[in-house]
């Protein structure tokens, strides 16, 4: 039989004894390998005296157990070593691997002996290369229980990758540079009978109030450790169905004519930076002209955050092409409100050294901004208001008449 090791998070207790995912998956893999041996499981866990004493009481046959039992030296030598990567990384530029005290149990544990299989759930992803060279990267798979990015250390180390979920799997082929084939499937579980939590009404009326989506919704609130998992089970067609939460695929898809209009816009010397950045975007996600890019490359090309092109694709397959390149200003800024040239600033002065209102003493700059804006039919803002007049040495409290004073000269 083949000999495969499974890195635990180190976080977690193994043999499953708190009813968590990703134990109880493990738990289930264990069981049913030991009930129909395939494989000689070697797992590697953080010590926990209770998991021990099940993993004695059980005499499992095919698994077995290899604790870290973490000393006070070993934790210290971490800390040291993790500070030293900090500053070196800082003051040198020197960038030093991610080290820790269960990754370099793990690295040790595996070059001592031969694997045919290693498989990490949810451990320290970027510290397992050493295992990867002993063992061989094609032989290396990574767990993915939740959403993350990839770096280049963990694409050296796995060759293949296990999905909890669609959209884990979509969100990890988006973010790195793995092909489709390389990640499966494989839907986490967990174990309701072993979380014992009791929930009072009153919490379980604030999460019917605030989690629900319909009103013939049933609401099933399991906890572990203080995590609430909410599970939402629909009645439909008769029967039960889970639902499980669904995200749109959000996909640009550029025609021949809008790729020409976008390369037109992109070489005039007027396009504004960010009108710019929104068409590199789109170039660089279009799978009508491959290659595609990762969110990740796209925003390292181009100097962007990947939220932002997450709302320009978005934008773009919900609003179209015209509003995505289309800058909407507020009708606030300067940039949308009228310019002064000097026509306004003739008309302007005009007005400030003109009668002022009933009920004030003296034009402000909040007088002036109304009355142009009914003089000039558009606004203009009163920080423009006031370059204007400060160009034009125009004082509004030196007088009530509002005559233009002569700025002082040292001579004067």
């Amino acid at each position: 039989m083949k000999k495969v090791c499974i890195a635990a998070p180190e976080q977690l207790t193994m043999p499953a004894i708190k009813g968590g995912a990703i134990e109880t998956l493990l738990q289930y893999v264990i069981d049913e390998n030991e009930k129909t041996p395939r494989a000689n499981l070697t797992v590697l866990a953080t010590y926990d005296a209770d998991a021990d004493a099940v993993d004695k009481k059980q005499g499992y046959q095919h698994t077995e157990f290899v604790y870290l039992k973490k000393t006070n030296l070993q934790c210290i030598a971490n800390f040291i070593y993790r500070v030293a990567r900090k500053f070196s990384n800082k003051i040198f530029r020197t960038d030093l691997p991610p080290r820790s005290v269960y990754g370099d149990f793990i690295n040790n544990y595996v070059q001592g002996h031969d694997f045919d299989r290693f498989v990490n759930e949810a451990g320290p992803y970027n510290e397992l290369l050493p295992v990867s060279k002993k063992g061989g990267k094609e032989n290396c798979f990574a767990h993915l229980h939740h959403n993350f990015e990839s770096t280049e250390l963990i694409e050296m180390t796995f060759g293949k990758y296990l999905s909890c979920s669609n959209f884990t799997k979509q969100y990890w082929l988006n973010h790195s540079k793995v092909s489709p084939e390389m990640v499966k499937v494989l839907p986490n579980c967990a174990d309701i009978k072993l979380f014992s939590k009791k929930i009072s009404q009153e919490e379980k009326k604030y999460l019917r109030k605030n989690l629900v989506q319909r009103h013939d919704d049933i609401l099933e609130v399991v906890c572990n450790s203080g995590t609430i998992s909410v599970v939402y089970l629909s009645i439909s067609c008769g029967g039960l169905s889970t639902m499980t939460p669904t995200s749109k695929k959000y996909i640009v898809k550029l025609t021949d004519d809008e790729l020409k209009r976008l390369n037109k816009i992109l070489r005039q010397k007027n396009t504004s930076e960010t009108v710019a950045n929104r068409i590199r975007i789109l170039k660089d996600m279009d799978a009508n002209h491959p290659p595609v890019k990762t969110y990740k490359q796209c925003a390292s090309d181009h100097g962007i955050s990947e939220p932002t092109i997450t709302n320009v694709v978005r934008k773009f397959v919900n609003e179209g092409l015209d509003a995505t390149i289309k800058l909407k200003r507020s009708v606030n800024s300067d940039n949308a409100q009228c310019k002064v040239d000097g026509r306004v600033e003739a008309k302007l002065l005009e007005v400030a050294c003109g009668p002022v209102p009933k009920g004030h003493s003296r034009w402000t700059l909040r007088l002036l901004e109304a009355q142009m804006k009914i003089i000039l039919d558009e606004p203009i803002s009163r920080e423009a208001i006031r370059r204007t007049l400060k160009k034009t040495n125009f004082d509004l409290t030196a007088a009530t008449t509002g005559a233009s004073q002569r700025k002082k000269t040292q001579n004067s």
